[in-house]
């Protein structure tokens, strides 16, 4: 059972994390839940949002507001990924008052710190959120869910599940064109920075090889002097989930990049990157290892690639001197992305455990 880094007490995810069994209250007829979510993050619209479908869902955003003075009138609370101390003090406080409480945890968090390849200021903030979660929740809840089966490997047991992603549409108007030059992308975030500097080489080559592509990518000045100096890359800021989402409804583009470094860390990611790609009308290119070599149909929804760059190269150019070839892999991939969401996106059954 792997650890949290900071402090001593009940390991995180072990029996004596959850509450016991016998103080956990009738759970009562299912159709209200409360999902405390730390803004409009992606977490909450991937693996929530779509599945409360009929019940009687509300969700708070534990950033904008203060807990309430009892507690909120549901049979289930759900928290993804971490919250402030003060509601977390809330949820130990008026915990009799749930018939069920679930942690959504899509990264490994208890290992940020161990990660690398993370910012150091973004490892550390994961980190303390995390302790905080251990700490305050211990006794609490009723189950784990987790986004990925390399995460539920980590953290195995009886109140542990696994809670695959759903693709998120973005309701694209069939009037959007595509652009124009041939563009291809890698929408990363500050947690990717790693990725965002192996690319560099690749895009170089890929420029110089095609002399219409463009390349897309998100982030900051520090962002910008990676690329410095090679054509035709612009760089945008990095948008708040729901500006994303607008953003994706607007834009139709050729190829998207989904590079993922072996680590530790990465190997537990899930494949959100192949919906953002599959949202923006993109054929994708994607890391061969997890989590898209197990989701990923290699020449069909995607291509897979080896980390070396010659390898991503030859693949970018391939699909964008291959127009039609990119838009029959898109459409593939659309297609996938609709099935799973049809075939898991049924809300969470109390009790059960393992795949969701």
């Amino acid at each position: 059972m792997l650890q949290h880094a900071f402090g001593q007490g009940v390991a995180f995810a072990s029996p004596g994390w959850f509450r016991p069994s016998e103080q956990r209250p009738d759970a009562g007829e299912a159709g209200d839940v409360l999902v405390l979510s730390p803004g409009p993050v992606p977490t909450t619209s991937i693996y929530l949002e779509s599945r409360l479908g009929p019940l009687r869902g509300t969700i708070v955003d534990t950033l904008a507001a203060d807990p309430p003075p009892g507690p909120l009138r549901a049979t289930e609370l759900v928290l993804v990924r971490h919250a402030p101390r003060p509601w977390l003090r809330w949820i130990s406080q008026h915990r009799a008052a749930f018939g069920r409480i679930a942690l959504l945890m899509d990264d490994d968090m208890p290992q940020a710190l161990l990660a690398a390849e993370l910012p150091p200021a973004y490892a550390l903030r994961t980190a303390r959120r995390h302790r905080d979660v251990r700490r305050l929740l211990a006794g609490c809840c009723d189950e784990l869910w987790l986004s990925t089966p390399e995460l539920l490997r980590r953290y195995p047991g009886p109140r542990s599940r696994l809670l695959v992603p759903l693709y998120v549409s973005p309701r694209v108007d069939d009037e959007t064109p595509a652009e124009a030059e041939p563009v291809y992308f890698y929408h990363g975030t500050r947690a990717h920075l790693a990725e965002i500097h192996w690319l560099r080489p690749v895009v170089e080559a890929v420029q110089r090889r095609c002399p219409r592509a463009v390349f897309e990518v998100l982030g900051d000045e520090g962002v910008a002097s990676v690329f410095r100096g090679i054509p035709r890359v612009r760089v945008r800021p990095w948008l708040t989930w729901p500006d994303y989402l607008a953003y994706s409804r607007t834009h139709q583009y050729k190829v998207g990049l989904a590079p993922c470094l072996d680590t530790p860390f990465n190997r537990a990611r899930s494949q959100v990157k192949l919906f953002d790609i599959t949202r923006l009308g993109a054929a994708g290119v994607y890391a061969d290892l997890a989590p898209y070599a197990d989701g990923v149909l290699h020449g069909e929804t995607g291509l897979l690639c080896a980390a070396r760059h010659e390898d991503w190269v030859e693949a970018i150019a391939a699909l964008l001197e291959a127009p039609d070839q990119a838009s029959a892999m898109a459409e593939a991939a659309r297609l996938v992305c609709a099935e799973q969401r049809a075939r898991h996106g049924h809300w969470p059954s109390a009790g059960a455990h393992g795949r969701a």
